[in-house]
């Protein structure tokens, strides 16, 4: 057994590839899930940085090396612990995405953190919603300039997604935070929960009548 230590977007992908390739899939209507690796992996670091583990099997080594093609495998990791949310690095396809939210719902894990990934796309990167009596599959579309979840396989009805809460997901875009600005006083300050990008990077004030920078007073925000 060896290890491959990947970002989140590259360890969804593989784990995709892999289960395919082995055979695994969702089962009938979700209700049972089947993967080569879990959806949430085990943590380590490299270089400063969080990664995501995943074990590649001497049967996977030996049969499916294309499978592997530019990925570094290690003998052994340290296991971290941290509560940090690890970011979904580079572009990950629309049916990887569909693949792995249909597995957390499966699972009921908590899958907030890549549905905030998708809402940062673009909803052209998805194929539009089906029309009224086509087919619609559990997987992500465009609708209306956002992205919607389709999340029970169903011919579409003439009804919205707006007035089908049961059937649809609605995944707003979201834009960027909006670049910090230094205010002059309480009245434009920056309160708790206010989110900004300062020099490439997303923060969240962690105090009210917030004035100062991130690099100002790093007490006064966390990164995100």
């Amino acid at each position: 057994m060896k290890y491959a230590l990947l970002t989140f977007g590259e360890y969804y992908k593989l784990n995709k590839v892999i289960s395919l390739v082995v055979g695994w899939d969702i089962g009938i209507a979700g209700k049972i899930t089947e993967r080569y690796a879990p959806m949430t992996p085990e943590l380590t670091e490299q270089n400063g940085q969080l990664k995501c583990v995943i074990p590649i099997s001497a049967e996977i080594q030996e049969n499916h090396a294309d499978l592997l093609t530019g990925v570094e495998l290690v003998n052994s990791y340290i296991s971290v612990e941290t509560e940090e949310v690890v970011p979904i690095d580079g572009v990950i396809e629309p049916e990887v995405i569909d693949w792995t939210l249909n597995h957390y719902e499966a699972q009921g894990v908590d899958n907030s953190n890549l549905v905030t990934y998708i809402a940062g796309q673009d909803a052209s990167n998805y194929p539009p919603i089906p029309n009224v009596g086509e087919w619609c599959e559990a997987k992500v579309y465009s609708y209306n300039g956002d992205k919607v979840k389709c999340l029970q396989p169903h011919t579409r009805t003439h009804y919205t997604p707006e007035e089908t809460p049961a059937l649809w997901l609605i995944i707003p875009t979201v834009s960027g935070y909006p670049e910090w600005v230094q205010p002059t006083g309480s009245h434009d300050a920056y309160n708790t929960g206010d989110r900004v990008l300062f020099e490439g990077k997303n923060y969240e004030s962690l105090i009210d009548s917030n004035v100062w920078s991130p690099t100002g007073y790093p007490q006064g925000w966390k990164e995100i």
